[in-house]
């Protein structure tokens, strides 16, 4: 790969000098008012600031092609990351093999210092100890999920093995929340979210020495300052007459015991912390939707290339047009009344697409938007 050997930052310097930016109202919002997820309808209030969620996402470019021969088996990878508050990409590298999302978000790390003082999560992949304590030296909070994946085994045997071993409730600062149960379509979801922090753990061993005898207790020393260990569990029920009684039952046979998910987090567990790791593990999907919107409503899947830094421009146009389109949907939804003439990502592309005095009002937005952020607020 030819391309392989050219240099891309001037490339990526200029996306992110025209990518739209966080306002300066940032590090202020002492409220969260969710509007989705399994926090949907609940007020949160703090008597501090809580941090915006980043979260870093890596997607294959499927139609891209490495070699000039076409081989269908190396494609480009898009790794990003996302400012879930705020619905606008921070920075993304497109990487020549698949998995390595972890350097792609070291480079960003060392050039984005608004990740500073904000909170980001990834995927199991990337809870790594060298990533994690990189970003504790730059200020940057964590919420990382840990599987029975080669970096993350031990780590997760750990945690797995204090929730299932002991009454965590039963320890100082353990907290719990359980939200209401919200009905998507055919399903009906509810979860509850756990969390004990580690200062808790030699307690929780002595209680139980047993149930640690083939488990790692130091799993965490690698990591830099891992202070909460989470449970999140989510409950989901198939619901409505689109399936027989006998189907229901049979879907719903785990419905009682739930997806489990467990976290380490660097955050404190105080009342504002565990506030803080709820509105996170709410906000993080936002990264998803993104992702998907990308791919499903503009079309980035579809990008055929085997030129490095052509895969890289059209990658940021695409992710640009979903800042925009997220841009755009929020003003127009905001100003109607009736959820059932708020626009989808869908519905906004067409109109957009349609009415050329919807697109000029999205291009000023836009353009009002990126130059009043950029401009110094002290002239």
């Amino acid at each position: 790969n030819v391309d392989e050997q050219d240099n891309n930052e001037d490339l990526y310097e200029f996306w992110q000098q025209v990518r739209l930016k966080p306002s300066i109202e940032d590090g202020t919002r002492t409220s969260y008012q969710a509007t989705h997820g399994f926090l949907k309808g609940h007020d949160i209030t703090s008597s501090k600031p809580f941090m915006d969620t980043y979260g870093g996402d890596g997607q294959e470019l499927r139609a891209t092609y490495m070699d000039a021969d076409g081989s269908p088996r190396k494609h480009f990878t898009s790794c990003s990351i996302y400012n879930c508050t705020k619905r606008l990409l921070a920075d993304l590298r497109v990487k020549d093999k698949k998995n390595h999302e972890r350097s792609a978000f070291k480079e960003i790390i060392a050039n984005y210092d608004d990740l500073q003082g904000n909170v980001f999560m990834a995927d199991a992949l990337n809870t790594e100890a060298e990533l994690y304590n990189m970003m504790q030296e730059k200020n940057i909070e964590l919420i990382l999920p840990v599987k029975a994946n080669p970096s993350g085994k031990a780590a997760y045997k750990l945690v797995k093995t204090i929730y299932s071993s002991v009454d965590v409730a039963n320890y100082d600062g353990y907290q719990r929340f359980e939200s209401d149960t919200n009905v998507y379509g055919n399903r009906a979801e509810k979860v509850i979210v756990e969390s004990v922090s580690v200062t808790e753990l030699d307690e929780i061993i002595a209680k139980n020495p047993t149930a640690f005898l083939d488990v790692n207790t130091g799993a965490f020393n690698n990591f830099s300052k891992v202070r909460t260990i989470i449970k999140k569990t989510k409950f989901t029920t198939i619901i409505g007459n689109k399936y027989s009684v006998d189907t229901l039952n049979m879907k719903n046979k785990k419905s009682n015991t739930g997806k489990v998910h467990y976290y380490i987090s660097s955050i404190e567990l105080d009342e504002h912390g565990f506030k803080q790791i709820l509105i996170s593990l709410n906000e993080y999907w936002l990264c998803e939707q993104a992702h998907n919107t990308a791919d499903t409503v503009i079309g980035q899947d579809y990008i055929a290339t085997c030129v490095k830094s052509n895969a890289i421009i059209r990658v940021n146009f695409s992710r640009l047009i979903v800042d925009m389109l997220n841009m755009y949907k929020g003003k127009y939804n905001s100003n109607v009344k009736r959820k059932s003439h708020m626009l989808s990502y869908t519905s906004c592309r067409n109109l957009l697409a349609d009415k050329l005095s919807a697109r000029m009002e999205c291009l000023c937005t836009f353009f009002e938007m990126m130059f009043s952020e950029k401009s110094d607020p002290s002239q």
